[in-house]
């Protein structure tokens, strides 16, 4: 069919060319048979997902993986705008991803992340929060993700009539984070993104403004591999991952429900400190944690000083 851009499938074509994807799993899955011992078998998986995910779950899972499964081998590549057209199509086997996937693949949530911003140190902005004022004041480092730019930012502040600067735009979280020095810029990452940089005298991490709200970062792959013991080995390996990472278990997962049913949920986890506690068990906000914690100190002084007394 011809189109302005050029020739495009017709529609019993995209049909067809979706069918035929569906089969090299299923071809798969009845050569191999039921059983799946990672141990011995010989494979390939393709992941596609961002810089945060491989430096987040890489050093736990690359090493496990290639323990567990020394014949199969694997390749991250990052994500682009047709990420989960290559999953639908299976030049992809899984995505991992802050971006819920459309209703034709599959979706489990493995953890929910909120956003924080990272500055470098001496930004104009200097509060442990920046508020809305400065977020559509100074200017930003945006992160292009799947082709769309930080599509959940730009979404809710659209619904504040609102919109943000841009001064940069970058494929990579860590490379969002490489600019910032000598600049007032600010980037918006999420948050286990921003506090690996908690510790560097060049950055500092402040809460995002109370209106952007957290976001679900699961895995997405194809219905038609939703049975095949390999593909449902590499979702629990991620899904074990994910738990070592965050601290927290999926509520429910797919593969329990026939690939089918409600969303896995995740509670997210601070780095360990004394405001991660008063997160996790308080239930307040990130951005709440630090100043809850702040009172209970100062409350605790003051105690410590009327005994003295």
């Amino acid at each position: 069919m011809r189109t302005r851009g050029g020739y495009e499938p017709t529609p019993r074509g995209q049909q067809i060319q979706s069918e035929l994807a569906e089969l090299p799993p299923r071809l798969e899955a009845l050569l191999r048979g039921d059983a799946f011992d990672p141990a011995t078998a010989q494979g390939h998986f393709r992941v596609l997902c961002t810089d945060f995910a491989t430096s987040l779950f890489g050093p736990l899972l690359f090493p496990r993986f290639l323990r567990k499964a020394p014949g199969i081998s694997l390749t991250v590549a990052p994500l682009s705008d047709q990420s989960f057209a290559d999953v639908e199509q299976g030049s992809a086997d899984l995505i991992i991803s802050g971006v819920v996937a459309p209703r034709a693949l599959r979706w489990e949530t493995l953890f929910e992340e909120d956003f924080a911003c990272l500055l470098p140190r001496d930004h104009p902005v200097s509060g442990d929060q920046v508020t809305m004022d400065d977020f559509i004041t100074y200017r930003h480092v945006v992160v292009d993700l799947l082709g769309m730019g930080q599509a959940r930012v730009e979404r809710r502040l659209d619904e504040y009539g609102l919109r943000r600067p841009e001064g940069l735009r970058v494929p990579y979280f860590s490379a969002a984070a490489a600019v910032l020095p000598g600049t007032e810029l600010i980037a918006t990452l999420p948050r286990r993104a921003a506090f690996a940089y908690a510790d560097d005298p060049a950055y500092r991490v402040a809460a995002a403004p109370e209106g952007l709200p957290p976001f679900p970062y699961g895995i997405a792959w194809h219905p038609p591999v939703d049975g095949d013991p390999a593909h449902r080995w590499l979702r629990r390996l991620m899904r074990e991952t994910a738990v070592q990472v965050t601290g927290r278990g999926p509520l429910l997962h797919l593969d329990s429900l026939g690939g089918r049913g409600p969303r896995g949920v995740t509670m997210p986890a601070l780095p360990l400190g004394p405001s991660s506690v008063v997160y996790q068990f308080c239930g307040v906000s990130p951005s709440g944690a630090a100043g809850v914690w702040r009172r209970l100190r100062h409350r605790r002084r003051s105690k410590r000083a009327a005994t003295r007394r």
